[in-house]
């Protein structure tokens, strides 16, 4: 099968940074209260999305091209992409109500798995 290079990138992107849009929304409206600042978490979650979905789109390529060198390193800059708006929550955070904290980390681990899901079922599919 052959691979559209530049629509698989765009496509991962486009789909983070409206994650991201979605993310925000809801940092905004149940955190604010915990001492995160939901502008900077808007320009962390921003970046990093857009850099997760620029790094997991060639990570799809890199794995589909067999390319190891690539893979390691996409690999490494989709994990930082996805994890810096998560790390910036929990370092600025006061404390979450027990609840809250759970559902926050439940949020966290859920959506990371969905992630995960959905770059394999790219692999996949383009295979």
């Amino acid at each position: 099968m052959t691979i559209h290079r530049p629509l698989l990138a765009r496509g991962w992107i486009v789909a983070s940074v409206l994650y991201g849009f979605v993310r925000i929304l809801l940092v905004w409206r149940f955190l604010s209260d915990y001492g995160i600042d939901p502008f900077v978490f808007a320009a962390i979650e921003l970046t990093s999305s857009a850099l997760f979905g620029w790094a997991s789109g060639r990570l799809v390529v890199a794995v589909i091209d067999r390319d190891r060198r690539s893979r390691g390193v996409m690999a490494l800059v989709s994990l930082a992409g996805y994890l810096a708006p998560d790390v910036y929550v929990f370092a600025s955070a006061g404390r979450f109500p027990d609840g809250l904290l759970a559902t926050v980390v439940t949020i966290a681990v859920v959506s990371a798995l969905l992630t995960s899901i959905g770059i394999v079922r790219s692999i996949r599919r383009l295979r």
